[in-house]
């Protein structure tokens, strides 16, 4: 406890009033309160008052002769109601009084009260100074969500690859409650286009859609292999779990990029173009792992569809041009025929797929699960059914024909769906259910919702 009885100045400068007021039973009103000024209302006594936090005084909402410092505060309610006193007699039971409180203030630790105050006012100066940047977002300091909710190491989110990478941004509710949410960078070439932003309850991108989520590649003079992902926490929740793989090898260089939300011809096209501004080496591998969901009803897209559709993407920027597109039934493939395209083992390769089919489905349930191979003069068309998991299309074959098979390297989580899933199993860790996310209009920015 203190020993010394402090004066009216040293109570005035050590003694945060909103401290003083929550202990006291008074409660911020988060949705009144401003950058300037925080008001607080008593449930018991229904007192409210307005407190300019950087001045330390106060101004009574319904008695315009109650405001002052702190010691006029304690003072104008020593009967336990709101009365103005200016006696010296009120002047002294005040100073008692904050003397007494001041002894606990500096010897315990802040109550929750306290402590919920101090990061509301703190997330409420960062949204301010924030209001006139894109997005509310300033370089990470809260990992919580990452290490609490989704169980990633913050030693893997402290790796070089994440390093400028992920964010925090801040956005506040109808209610005065804000919100601090996780962000991961979509980017093009050194330039922040948007960000993937992620919390409990909703995940959305803000700013342009166009862009991926690239890892960190400064510094390397070669990269060996690029790993692709549905979001930033499967990629970050993959790295955690390869490096934690005694065989992998360090001393390569990988990147890692999540599409951050669907694919399309004008979004491919881009990220296709920060791949070719790396430098891959000549026999560079490409990874999948996207998620393990397939064919559900729902309308969410399954994770094959990214596989194909980025595979024939980078088929066409390295190996041999291609056209893609799609229907309710198959994914369409039109090759250029090439000197060293082999058509018969191609035929051939499809013909197994189509015996394996025969013997593994009853003849009611084969359609719609054949490769149909459609050639002419000058090019080659795949039809590749949507309805069978794509190792039973002999995809890989397929690509193995086309010297291509580098550029599809599918590593799927074999007991859940996503890796951030694979990751809390593999730590014994329930991992939650997953909640609905809400449907956002693209065009809402949250992060700009001041």
């Amino acid at each position: 406890m203190a020993t010394t009885f402090k004066s009216k100045d040293e109570i005035i400068a050590q003694i945060d009033f909103v401290d003083y007021a929550l202990s006291n039973g008074y409660k911020i009103d988060k949705v009144k309160t401003t950058q300037n000024w925080i008001k607080l209302e008593n449930p018991t006594t229904k007192d409210r008052i307005l407190v300019k936090a950087k001045a330390n005084t106060y101004s009574n909402v319904d008695n315009d002769r109650d405001k002052g410092d702190i010691i006029s505060f304690v003072g104008n309610r020593i009967s336990g109601t709101v009365s103005v006193d200016k006696s010296n007699e009120a002047f002294y039971k005040s100073l008692v009084k904050l003397n007494e409180f001041f002894g606990n203030y500096i010897n315990q630790g802040k109550s929750e009260a306290i402590l919920d105050k101090d990061k509301y006012l703190k997330k409420k100066e960062t949204l301010h100074s924030l209001q006139d940047k894109a997005w509310n977002h300033k370089p990470i300091e809260d990992y919580s969500f990452l290490t609490n909710e989704r169980k990633i190491s913050l030693n893997v989110l402290k790796l070089p690859l994440f390093e400028d990478k992920i964010f925090n941004t801040y956005f506040r509710l109808d209610n005065g409650h804000i919100i601090t949410n996780v962000a991961f960078g979509l980017s093009s070439g050194e330039e922040l286009k948007g960000l993937e932003v992620r919390n409990s309850k909703q995940k959305s991108i803000l700013g342009d859609h166009e862009n991926a989520f690239f890892t960190n590649t400064k510094g390397m003079d070669k990269i060996d292999g690029v790993f692709y992902g549905e979001s930033g926490i499967d990629v970050a929740s993959y790295i955690e779990l390869l490096y934690a793989n005694p065989s992998f090898d360090r001393s390569k260089n990988y990147c890692f990029l999540s599409f951050s939300g669907n694919l399309y011809d004008s979004k491919i096209k881009n990220i296709i173009d920060q791949i070719s501004t790396l430098p891959l080496i000549p026999d560079c591998k490409f990874v999948s792992i996207t998620d393990n969901d397939f064919d559900k009803l729902e309308s969410k897209k399954p994770g094959k569809n990214y596989d194909v559709l980025f595979t024939a993407s980078l088929v066409n920027k390295f190996i041999t041009p291609v056209e893609f597109t799609s229907n309710d039934t198959f994914y369409n493939f039109t090759f250029t025929k090439k000197e060293d395209l082999n058509i018969e083992n191609i035929r051939s390769v499809f013909e197994q797929q189509a015996n394996n089919i025969d013997n593994n489905f009853t003849a009611e349930n084969r359609f719609g699960k054949y490769v149909v191979v459609k050639e002419n003069e000058a090019s080659i068309t795949l039809n590749i059914p949507k309805s069978i998991d794509l190792d039973q299309t002999n995809f890989k074959e397929l690509l193995k024909e086309l010297k291509a098979e580098r550029l599809y390297i599918p590593h799927k989580p074999v007991h859940s769906n996503d890796w951030n899933e694979e990751l809390q199993r593999r730590k014994d860790i329930t991992a939650e259910k997953k909640k609905e996310m809400p449907k956002l209009d693209k065009v809402k920015s949250y992060g700009r919702k001041i």
